[in-house]
């Protein structure tokens, strides 16, 4: 009997035409930029999304601290979902190595957070008070069931930051990428948004790759 192993799709295992490619891919010291594989991954990212680059990484978890990191100071405050994989399921990166406050806000059963709970939870001017600096969405919602962000939802929130001068970035887990490239069309998902994460090995069959894409100046 064959089993079909749907825990997660880090237990996926590639087949032997991705092996191949692996081991006949070209190579060169990517510290250099010199690795024609990892710069064309990065091209291609970058360029599905409508970003101006985008930042090859070996996880999720590193990609969203990146994010983060780069939008934020020590001391400032960030705004997202209760039911976050960053709140969840990434050791407290953004606090223990950014020393960035994480304010959660209740996530609805689809993933999203209401827009009068973000905006009530955007700190005022006050001495006392980490600034808010960032929104941070999820877009597959992992403990939302893989629920779906809609476009028009984003833009909402995008909106609302920009309103009120903050930026916004959208976090992983992602949904399928075959799904997410062709059908979701993935410039007018990020549209409005400083930066973006999302995951290539998401029903593809492989553990690595994921990218950050980002504007470089807002």
């Amino acid at each position: 009997m064959k089993i079909i192993d749907l825990r997660s799709d880090t237990v996926t295992r590639p087949t032997p035409e991705m092996k191949k490619a692996m081991c006949d891919a070209p190579l060169g010291d990517d510290v250099f930029g010199e690795d024609p594989t990892v710069n064309r991954l990065e091209e291609m990212a970058a360029g599905k999304t409508g970003k101006e680059a985008a930042l090859f990484t070996p996880s999720g978890t590193m990609s969203n601290l990146l994010s983060v990191l780069s939008q934020t100071r020590p001391g400032d405050e960030i705004i997202l979902g209760s039911e976050a994989h960053i709140l969840w399921y990434e050791v407290g990166g953004a606090s223990a190595v950014g020393g960035v406050v994480m304010l959660a806000v209740p996530n609805q059963p689809d993933g999203t957070i209401h827009l009068a709970d973000i905006k009530d939870a955007i700190r005022g001017s006050n001495l006392h008070f980490p600034p808010t600096r960032l929104i941070c969405l999820e877009n597959t919602h992992n403990r939302c069931g893989g629920a779906v962000l809609s476009p028009s939802y984003t833009a909402g929130v995008a909106n609302l930051a920009r309103m009120r001068g903050i930026k916004v970035i959208w976090t992983v887990p992602v949904c399928s990428m075959p799904v997410w490239l062709w059908v979701f069309q993935p410039r007018n998902s990020v549209r409005g948004w400083i930066q973006s994460v999302f995951a290539f090995q998401k029903g593809c069959r492989h553990r690595q790759d994921h990218f950050c894409v980002l504007t470089k100046k807002p």
